[in-house]
């Protein structure tokens, strides 16, 4: 009886870690298209989008903007996009005041990705807990 319920913990402390992790992962995703923090924002615009070919086909999207001296700066995205971007579609862009590299897009709408991390990590965490405890009370009823 004692293997079972060491498995069963081992079994919580997992699904409840795993959850986390994902959670966590979600929330750096979502920051990722928050402005910088003490940042200057300014209006850019896709100038380019590069065709990936591997497995499937994907977008790399590269940005323009002037920063607040009026210099033109370009940036590519690190993520890849799985639909084709349209060149010319304004945004907006972030970055450091003196480091325009530091430049990457606002996007502070829940993006698909990171939902899905958020509720797989919820369902884990919920799964992680409640199944045991459903069992338990079964142990109980049962004598």
């Amino acid at each position: 009886m004692t293997g079972e319920k060491r498995v069963g913990t081992g079994a919580i402390v997992f699904m409840v870690l795993g959850g986390l992790v994902f959670i966590g992962i979600g929330v750096a995703m979502f920051a990722q298209g928050l402005p910088h923090k003490g940042g200057l924002r300014a209006p850019g615009r896709i100038v380019e989008v590069q065709v990936i070919h591997d497995e499937g086909t994907r977008w790399r999207t590269i940005y323009e903007f002037q920063d607040a001296a009026g210099a033109t700066h370009r940036f590519t995205d690190p993520e890849e996009e799985t639909f084709e971007p349209t060149v010319g579609e304004r945004v907006e862009v972030s970055y450091l005041p003196g480091d325009p590299g530091s430049a990457r897009k606002v996007d502070e709408v829940l993006s698909e990705d990171v939902l899905l991390s958020w509720l797989g990590g919820t369902a884990m965490i919920a799964i992680g807990v409640l199944i045991p405890l459903a069992g338990r009370r079964d142990r109980r009823t049962a004598g």
